[in-house]
């Protein structure tokens, strides 16, 4: 028997993104710890601890997504899986569904990039979004991506950097080519 409204716990509301922002918030914490962390034994936990946190992220921003991706109508899910194509009108309420597909801020950019480099990559991508003659769908696309990875920026707060980030990953590619004036004309 099912205890009726009134007597049941109440439910406490969380953001879609939820579990994504814990771990980053622990990520980047974590992160701030190793900084400081003095002897070997301590660091070794801790770049432990920074390797699950990801790995947990990249699972909840997996689980995030197929939960998004059932809101979709059939067609944009199989645009989605790259199975596909829609040859139709994008209703608006369909756009802000696709859109939100792909704003699940991703776990992977974790140990990336820092948080700054992430804020200046999602102003890429929502550029991107306005290119003359870009397919609908992928203007989506982009727009949810930059969603996205403001919204990581944004878990981990404006001062993370990571700790020995890969000298090699598609987003330090983007983000190098990008912004590699940039970089130039802060250091000269």
């Amino acid at each position: 028997m099912v205890a009726p409204p009134e007597l049941r716990p109440a439910r406490r509301k969380t953001s879609p993104n939820h579990y994504i922002a814990l771990c980053a918030r622990k990520y980047a914490e974590t992160t701030r710890r190793l900084a400081s962390a003095e002897s070997e034994g301590h660091q070794q936990e801790l770049k432990a601890l920074l390797n699950y946190l990801r790995d947990s992220a990249i699972l909840e921003t997996e689980a995030t997504r197929s939960g998004r991706r059932w809101s979709l109508p059939e067609d944009l899910r199989k645009w989605v899986d790259r199975k596909g194509e829609v040859n139709r009108a994008i209703a608006a309420p369909e756009a802000e569904a696709l859109r939100f597909f792909y704003a699940a801020p991703g776990g992977g950019l974790l140990g990336i990039i820092s948080s700054a480099e992430m804020s200046l990559v999602a102003d890429l991508y929502e550029g991107w979004s306005c290119t003359a003659g870009l397919e609908p769908l992928a203007s989506i696309q982009c727009q949810g991506m930059a969603d996205g990875m403001r919204l990581m920026s944004g878990f981990l707060g404006p001062d993370h950097e990571p700790h020995e980030p890969p000298t090699r990953s598609i987003t330090r590619f983007i983000y190098d080519g990008a912004f590699s004036n940039l970089e130039k004309s802060k250091k000269g």
